[in-house]
Order: C-alpha cells, then structure tokens, then sequence
C-alpha cells in the first residue's frame, strides 16, 4: 500500500466516523442522523424516525423524535422507551382533551360537571408527562452536546 492509499484510507475511515456524530438536514423536513436513522417531518408536525431499514416509530414532534433518536443511538433504551411511552401517553391525553371539550358543552349541570373535572384531570396529567417529557428532552441535549465536546478533544489532541 503506498503513501497516496493509505491517506485515502484514513480520510475515509475519519470520514466514516465523523458521519456516525453528525445530524444532517437533507431540506425542510428531512434529517439524517449518526447516519442510521432518517425523521421526516410530516405535514402535521409529526415526526416519522425509520431506523435500520425496515423499522418506524410516529412522534408527536421533531424534538421528541431527535431525543428518541439520541438515546436509542447510545443504547440507552430504557430512556428511548419511556420517551416513546410518554409520547403516546400525550396523543392519548390530547384525544381524551377535545373529547371531553366538546362533551363538556351538554346543557344539564351533573354532566358539565363532571366533564370539568375529568378534563381538569387529564390536563394535570399531561402536565405531569409534559414536565416529564421536557426532562428527557433537556437529558439528551446534554449528552449530545458532552458528545461533541468530547469529540472535539480527541480530535485536538491528534
């Protein structure tokens, strides 16, 4: 192997590992990250992640979907699941939400009311999910950011 051979054989190879930190954006609602997973924005905000090349997983959002994408590249799955969970814990939360706003309009009391309070409970709950989901959120920041930090040390130090 010569001299020439072995430079391409190390770009590539730097290359190669540089793709596997990086986040992409192909256009408006197109991502690739670390380059194995793709998230498409769809129409209505939501976001679809595909993941070695046969999987899908929804979203409510593009944040929760980079945060998903995150841990489950750094095989943390136990967050991954559970930011899966309370993502669609919040899409049944909001479904109960309109539900209960329009039931909420009946004109006898006893059924205001109770309506009321099942849309006061559901609204404390998502809360608590939301509070919950901003945690994780703010968790893979963090760790992505310590990531590239730490990536930019190693690569002075060469």
């Amino acid at each position: 192997m010569n001299k020439q051979e072995k430079i391409e054989q190390f770009v590539l190879k730097r290359l190669d590992e540089i793709a596997r930190t990086l986040i992409i954006e192909y256009d408006t609602n197109r991502y690739r990250l670390f380059d194995r997973y793709t998230i498409v924005k769809n129409s209505d905000n939501t976001a679809r992640v595909y993941y070695n090349n046969d999987k899908e997983i929804l979203f409510r959002d593009l944040k929760i979907a980079v945060s998903w994408v995150i841990f489950h590249n750094k095989t943390k799955m136990q967050e991954a699941e559970r930011i899966a969970q309370i993502d669609s814990f919040l899409v049944s939360i909001q479904f109960m939400k309109n539900l209960y706003k329009r039931r909420k309009r009946s004109k006898k009391l006893e059924d205001y009311l109770l309506f009321d309070t099942k849309l006061q409970r559901v609204s404390d709950q998502e809360t608590k999910f939301l509070l919950e989901m901003t945690k994780y959120i703010n968790m893979a920041y963090t760790s992505q950011i310590r990531g590239f930090e730490n990536e930019t040390k190693r690569s002075q130090r060469k």
